[in-house]
């Protein structure tokens, strides 16, 4: 049975740079003996179910996690409906959906007081199969190319085969992803990531990759488009890729799967392929880094909160301005009860860590100051993401920090016209979706509309009260993040976090009928 481990600074001494000896870490362990046998039958329960279920329910709501960290649970709790003829939403209605929120969501907390979950992202390898034999970018996403072929290599690399193979649904699986492969395209179609990948392997040749020349890193900073200037996480990728690009690297392994692959991934023979043309063929934190961190264009980092936890090391500006809010509310308390607050050496290093990242304009960069122009994006050579080369402002990010400064800008104002213009689209049968539902729900609270009109607020919150499970969970829908435009995320803590404080926000500003 597999149980999630969260470190202590007991588990771990300060090892290979650890700045908090790994506390918040999160592992799963496999333990054969864990749990009672109703337990362990529970699991296989919630395993055959999400099988069954893979194509139509893709993400896996966390229930195993859920599971083992809910510890009371009570038969008391029951369910709450609202039908679409009540005219009112009572205080106790609204009260006691927030009592079992809240209930059921302090369960979930870790001994060390953090919340665990999972950020699901572009996860190349590892999304469930598709139907149609392809992988997506993300869990929910449609088959690519790119992750089709990069999750059949990981399968035939572990020993999956498509002939000596006893399983026949795992056979007949692996060969529903090849055909997948050559009905797309074949290998030859892959992005651009994806061929280097491949070249390493030793299953396409170096002269079908677009060049990532080493000397490109000797670029001068003030040239515009120098390296240094670029997004960290395109620097995280180029930098290693050219060096290998410049060796043509080929990785040592088995000739026979070698072969094998290269007669699976392609139409015509592998000595035949015209790589020169097959280029350009694609298919649809306490402390600062280590070292002179300047002179390898990282931005400093001491003062801020990071994406993960203390060691993950790459500060975000928005995941500060929300760490930073939470301090303030935090001191506020008696420390009886919240403990030693933080001090005020602490909050001066997140305000200068913030101050540091706004861009002249008033906006906010999410990971470093904004360095490059916005035309260098032009030059994106990724075929299936936007917005990679260049670091720049971002409206989420400059409204999570506005509140904590008391910043304003003109930035607000000036992105306000385009966004107003965007289109988006209902899910399918105009089905509610709770964190939308709640998002949607903060932001009319806090534009007034209660005052001028309640009613589209009660009945957003009688359906976020309807959607709410007896236990006091909410359930788990589609993704509800993106990044570079096409790559999904899903932040699994959110169905929980925004319809209880959207909730909460509605009982402290209406005014109920007594």
């Amino acid at each position: 049975m597999w149980r999630l481990q969260v470190a202590t600074e007991a588990d771990h001494g300060q090892k290979n740079g650890d700045i908090n000896n790994s506390v918040g870490t999160c592992l799963w362990k496999f333990d054969a003996d864990a749990g009672t046998p109703q337990e362990r039958a529970q699991v296989e329960n919630l395993r055959d179910e999400f099988r069954r279920n893979r194509f139509h329910v893709k993400l896996s709501a966390n229930r195993l996690l859920r599971m083992q960290m809910t510890r009371d649970n009570s038969d008391d709790t029951y369910d709450i409906k609202l039908t679409k003829e009540d005219r009112d939403v009572t205080k106790d209605v609204v009260t006691e959906s927030l009592k079992r929120g809240l209930n059921y969501y302090s369960q979930l907390q870790a001994a060390d007081g953090h919340w665990p979950c999972d950020m699901l992202g572009p996860l190349f390898i590892g999304p469930t199969m598709n139907e149609d034999g392809g992988w997506g970018l993300n869990v929910e996403g449609h088959s690519t190319m790119f992750s089709s072929v990069m999750n059949y290599l990981a399968l035939r690399l572990m020993g999956e085969n498509l002939e000596e193979q006893d399983d026949t649904e795992r056979r007949e699986a692996l060969a529903l992803a090849q055909k997948w492969i050559i009905d797309h395209g074949t290998a030859i179609a892959i992005p651009s990531w994806g061929k280097y990948l491949l070249a390493i392997l030793g299953v396409y040749e170096w002269s079908g990759c677009n060049p990532v020349p080493p000397e490109f890193w000797l670029l001068p900073s003030f040239s515009p488009i120098s390296p240094g200037k670029m997004l960290s996480f395109c620097r995280l990728v180029y930098l290693p890729l050219s060096y290998l690009y410049g060796k043509r690297f080929v990785g040592k392994t088995t000739k026979s799967i070698v072969r094998c692959l290269r007669e699976e991934l392609y139409t015509e023979p592998y000595e035949e392929i015209d790589w020169i043309k097959a280029r350009d063929i694609s298919a649809k934190v306490r402390e600062n880094p280590s070292g002179d961190f300047t002179k390898m264009y990282r931005h400093a980092t001491k003062g801020a909160w990071t994406f993960s936890a203390a060691n993950q090391k790459w500060q975000v500006s928005d995941c500060t301005g929300e760490g930073l809010k939470a301090a303030l509310l935090l001191s506020l308390l008696s420390p009886t009860i919240v403990g030693e607050k933080l001090s005020e050496t602490n909050l001066h290093d997140a305000v200068n860590i913030i101050l540091s990242i706004q861009s002249p304009n008033g906006g906010f960069p999410a990971w470093e100051p904004a360095r490059a122009s916005r035309w260098v994006e032009s030059l994106n050579p990724i075929e299936f993401f936007e917005d990679t080369l260049i670091e720049r402002e971002r409206i989420m990010t400059y409204q999570k920090l506005v509140k904590p400064m008391s910043i304003k800008s003109t930035f607000i104002v000036n992105y306000l016209e385009p966004a107003g213009m965007q289109v988006y689209t209902n899910l399918d049968g105009e089905r509610p979706h709770a964190v939308q539902t709640a998002w949607a729900l903060l932001a009319l609270i806090k534009a007034g509309q209660l005052e001028r009109d309640a009613k589209p607020i009660n009945r957003a919150v009688k359906t976020l009260i309807n959607m709410q499970m007896p236990n006091g969970d909410f359930p788990q829908q589609e993704n509800t993040g993106a990044f570079m435009r096409y790559c999904m995320l899903n932040y699994t803590s959110y169905r929980n976090i925004f319809p209880l404080w959207a909730l909460g926000e509605y009982r402290s500003h209406v005014s109920f009928v007594p």
